[in-house]
């Protein structure tokens, strides 16, 4: 039976997915009090591993090893559907507000939905088909970076779905191969004046206008997951349960670096609500660990040893998490909405390009020359 609405409260939802396809939530009413956390569910979603997961408002999207991906309510608990599209594993999914959901998938296809009749917009298609790893949606809803298996690295314009620049990441000049496996990318998530890639023992970070790197961390130990935790600060985690918290990424002659332990084995997915203080991670030994970013922040070029906040143990085996903040349904007010409001809901129609936008088309145009 659905909750009605005025029996909805707003409160943070954790999901965790797993490798043998269960699912479970975590709820609390705030980042700054984590000692009244619930399960809010804990289920048999799929058969297979789940690989993805992302929420928006009241929305969980959750893909895996099988090529569907699954629709959740969270303020009714009921299941929405599921999406049929893709013909491969799904690898990667990403909300943008309520509006659009976008997913990755092995069979190298990036697809747009639209959230309100989940039609899909959009399919970017590439010609040298590979696995999508991971993808990043600029905070403006209008340019996707993707990162592929062969490690291609491409830009594309969600306003009309084409492509407007490609690479091949950490070619070496001498011997014309891949140096460094590329895994994730993540644009800077309040203005998306930046944006990072995470190689398997490298991180880079870029403006979009510059070709090269403003800064760069390496490391002898391979890295598996990373996160903005502010405009200029990334926390990095690695195999063997250590977190990297790089400091003024901005410029590599300020950057600082700080290696902190913790008693995790394996970190696989890191993830920093915007707007909180709090760094959630999940690990393959079943832990999912809470860790205070400004007390992250005190260690300062030394080797730290972290305390979770909160920390859950479980028996799963944890591949990703999703962080959804759930709000009561607003009613329905008569008033009409303006044009204008309409166009900012709408990835599909045309705006004025941003400065970042601006550069970018104008690298594409330099490129095409030269070609």
């Amino acid at each position: 039976m659905e909750e009605e609405n005025h029996k909805i409260e707003e409160k943070y939802i954790v999901s965790c997915g797993n490798y043998e396809g269960g699912l479970l939530g975590l709820s609390f009413k705030d980042f700054t009090d984590l000692d009244e956390m619930q399960t809010e569910y804990a289920f048999s979603a799929t058969q297979g591993s789940i690989n993805a997961i992302a929420g928006n408002n009241h929305m969980l999207a959750l893909g895996g090893f099988h090529e569907v991906i699954k629709l959740y309510d969270l303020r009714t608990k009921k299941e929405r559907g599921e999406l049929m599209e893709h013909t491969g594993s799904i690898t990667y999914l990403e909300f943008f507000e309520t509006t659009y959901l976008i997913s990755g998938s092995e069979d190298g296809l990036v697809i747009i939905w639209r959230v309100k009749d989940w039609v899909p917009l959009h399919k970017l298609k590439v010609k040298n088909v590979s696995k999508v790893l991971n993808f990043s949606l600029h905070p403006s809803g209008r340019m996707l970076l993707v990162v592929y298996d062969n490690n291609m690295f491409r830009l594309w314009n969600l306003l009309d779905g084409r492509c407007l620049f490609k690479r091949k990441l950490a070619v070496d000049e001498e011997t014309n191969k891949v140096s460094h496996k590329a895994l994730q990318v993540r644009w800077e998530p309040k203005g998306g004046h930046l944006y990072s890639i995470l190689y398997d023992k490298k991180l880079e970070v870029y403006k979009p206008e510059v070709e090269a790197p403003l800064s760069s961390v390496s490391s002898d130990t391979t890295f598996n997951a990373f996160d903005f935790v502010s405009e200029t600060e990334i926390v990095i985690a690695d195999i063997q349960g250590k977190l990297t918290f790089v400091k003024n990424i901005e410029e590599e002659a300020k950057t600082t670096i700080t290696l902190i332990h913790t008693k995790i084995a394996r970190f696989r997915d890191l993830r920093c609500h915007p707007g909180s203080d709090v760094l959630v991670g999940v690990s393959t030994e079943g832990k999912i660990s809470f860790y205070s970013v400004p007390e992250l922040r005190k260690f300062h070029l030394e080797i730290g040893q972290a305390k979770p906040v909160k920390q859950i143990k479980s028996k799963s085996r944890f591949l990703c998490l999703a962080v959804n903040h759930v709000r009561p349904e607003e009613k329905k007010k008569a008033v009409k909405k303006t044009k204008e409001i309409k166009k900012k809901k709408q990835l599909g129609k045309k705006k004025k390009l941003s400065k970042d936008e601006k550069k970018l088309l104008q690298i594409q145009r330099k490129q095409n020359k030269s070609k």
